[in-house]
């Protein structure tokens, strides 16, 4: 039997599958076939997926926010300290971030000049003041030892009357009890006169007794008057001194003060104090020994004790709608970048009723329109920065995200819609 050739064998071979044949002829199609196990996996995958994502699109919200630019205030506002005369800084009493009191010195400028000894002036009316203030202090403190030497003497001498005015007034009291037994034996004399028992010569003694005893008596009473007239006049006198020494006070305090004032005014043509207005922080200090300082210079600033950091933001006008006493506010300070350090929260708390011009904003504020100012208080005055707090200052420049408004990712997406058909309306 000879082999078939190709083209009997090409022949044989049909073009399609029996059972595509077989499909094409039928006209209905050919029965389905159930889904397997595999197939309702798939589709319920897809399923679950679609229904996340509309949840996704309903829940989700996102917010709108405007970033606006700021820095920290605070609430009581910054005292600065300026220089009201020019000279040169001979002292700085305290370092920037110190605490002070109210009145403390904290910058000493010097304005003296130099006379033709080479002595500064100041030291040289300085020096004459004291010594002037030093004599003033020796001649009080010479005219109250006199005066207390004097009504010392003058005590010792009415104390000393005092005593003789009490033994006085004790020979007085004997003196009486003798004129009484001296009547009474002349009263006794005379009777026995009458009976012709005594002489003429003794009741004539008897009675010279009587009129001894009497001046005795009256001798006594004037001395009395006298010292006591002398310590009415000592009493005066100890009031005299006591005036004289009241009157050596005040001008001894007078002429101190006058001297102390003459000091002062040298020590002011010559250095002044630059003091702490209040008690608080001095945050700044541009101060060095040796400076030279004119007048109007600021050469620091205080923030006072108590005073609490606010965050100044400008806003401009086409957010300043949806701003609202509570809005939440994300600061993003430039000494603490957030990409490390995080952002820190805050709330507003203050909008104002008017907008600022652009001239009367801050200098740094790079801007052509009118910005409305909000006040944020802050949720934490430090920042967290490499595991320690680290205190917030005054003046420090940040950027603030104003959380306008939250709105789902649904809303975002049909936004263009909803915003096409309200313009049509």
């Amino acid at each position: 039997m000879e082999p078939a050739s190709k083209d009997e064998t090409a022949d044989a071979i049909p073009l399609f599958r029996n059972e595509a044949i077989e499909a094409a002829t039928q006209r209905f199609g050919s029965p389905v076939q159930a889904p397997g196990v595999g197939m309702w996996l798939a589709t319920g995958f897809v399923v679950s997926l679609l229904c996340l994502a509309a949840l996704f699109l309903v829940t989700t919200s996102f917010p709108r926010k405007e970033t606006v630019a700021g820095a920290l205030v605070p609430s009581r506002g910054l005292l600065p300290i300026i220089s009201q005369r020019s000279g040169i800084v001979s002292n700085v009493h305290v370092e920037e971030g110190a605490k002070v009191r109210q009145g403390e010195p904290i910058v000493t400028v010097s304005v003296d000049s130099v006379i033709d000894t080479g002595e500064s002036t100041g030291a040289t009316l300085s020096g004459m003041a004291e010594r002037l203030t030093q004599a003033s202090v020796d001649r009080e403190r010479a005219t109250e030892a006199s005066l207390e030497s004097q009504g010392a003497g003058i005590r010792e001498r009415m104390l000393g009357t005092t005593r003789q005015l009490a033994v006085l007034r004790d020979n007085v009291t004997l003196y009486l009890q003798q004129q009484t037994i001296a009547e009474k034996t002349v009263h006794d004399l005379g009777r026995l006169r009458a009976d012709q028992l005594v002489s003429e010569l003794q009741y004539r003694d008897a009675e010279v007794r009587v009129l001894n005893v009497r001046q005795s008596v009256a001798e006594v009473q004037t001395r009395i008057a006298q010292l006591e007239q002398e310590h009415e006049q000592m009493r005066h006198e100890l009031g005299r001194l006591k005036a004289e020494r009241d009157a050596n006070r005040a001008t001894s305090l007078s002429e101190l003060l006058g001297a102390r004032e003459k000091a002062i005014n040298y020590k002011l043509g010559t250095q002044f104090n630059l003091v702490a207005q209040s008690a608080g922080q001095v945050t700044w200090l541009q101060a060095k020994p040796g400076a030279t300082v004119t007048a109007g210079r600021t050469l620091g600033v205080m923030m006072p004790e108590g005073s609490q950091l606010f965050a100044e933001l400008w806003v401009p006008s086409s957010a300043i709608a949806f701003v609202d006493v509570g809005t939440e506010v994300r600061l993003m300070y430039d000494a603490f970048p957030y990409q490390k350090f995080g952002v820190g929260h805050a709330r507003i708390v203050k909008i104002a009723r008017s907008p600022t011009s652009p001239e009367d904003l801050p200098a740094d504020l790079q801007a052509v329109e009118s910005q409305y100012r909000l006040l944020a208080a802050l949720d934490d005055q430090q920042m967290q920065a490499y595991g320690k707090a680290l205190a917030l200052a005054p003046g420090m420049r940040l950027k603030a995200d104003l959380v306008l408004e939250k709105r789902s990712l649904l809303d975002w997406l049909l936004e263009p819609l909803l915003a096409a058909k309200r313009r049509q309306e």
